[in-house]
Formats: structure tokens, C-alpha cells, sequence
């Protein structure tokens, strides 16, 4: 009995798995249709906005090293004005989020504005 109970516990924790990266995709593409939805309405209102999914490496004092990704960017001419984060759900920007879009202002790149998704 110990061995199916063993064999019990792993099927359930593959089952758990599945399951959690199923969520993590669909979560990932509810997010993505949100920035679509946003992007949109920010072109509506006459804006350059793009997608923007390049990395910006932010190191500094008091800050994790790392890459950040902001959502879109809205462009005056070629150059960059201000950085959107699409939030959906509950969701919202981590502590590290915070930390990189705080120091990418501070040393000359645009302010970051949150849009959550679900208003829309």
C-alpha cells in the first residue's frame, strides 16, 4: 500500500503542476489581451503608442540587478515619453517593479504609468 500511495502523491503533484502552468499561460494571455485593449485605446486617443518588449537592465544601490520589461511606450517623435505597465486582475507591480521603473526615471529614461487592464 505504501507504494501506491507513493504513486498516488506523484500523479497528484504532476496533476498540480499541470495545472499551475495552465494557469500561469492563461494568465499570461489574459494579460497580453489586456495590453492589446490598452494599446488600442492609447492610439484612440491619438498617441504613438507601441509595444514594447526589450529589456532595460537596471543595476544600481539598494536595487537587484535585472532586466525590466515595461508593457508599451508612448513616443514623442522617435523618442521614448513615458513607459506603461497593463496590470490585470488583482495584479499589481512588485516591489522590484517599482524599485527598476523608479531608477530608470531617476537616471534619464521615461516615468512609468500603470493602466490596470480590467477597466477597460
Amino acid at each position: 500500500m505504501v507504494a501506491d500511495d507513493a504513486a498516488i502523491s506523484i500523479e497528484q503533484a504532476a496533476s498540480a503542476s499541470l495545472s499551475k502552468a495552465a494557469q500561469l499561460a492563461a494568465n499570461k494571455e489574459a494579460g497580453l489581451a489586456h495590453e492589446r485593449v490598452v494599446l488600442q485605446w492609447l492610439r484612440d486617443q491619438g498617441l504613438n503608442a507601441k509595444m514594447f518588449k526589450t529589456a532595460i537592465f537596471c543595476e544600481g544601490e539598494g536595487l537587484a540587478a535585472g532586466r525590466r520589461f515595461p508593457d508599451i511606450a508612448i513616443y514623442d517623435d522617435d523618442r521614448i515619453i513615458m513607459f506603461i505597465e497593463v496590470k490585470s486582475g488583482s495584479a499589481t507591480r512588485n516591489a522590484a517593479q517599482v524599485a527598476k521603473d523608479t531608477w530608470i526615471a531617476k537616471n534619464g529614461g521615461p516615468p512609468t504609468s500603470v493602466i490596470n487592464g480590467l477597466t477597460w
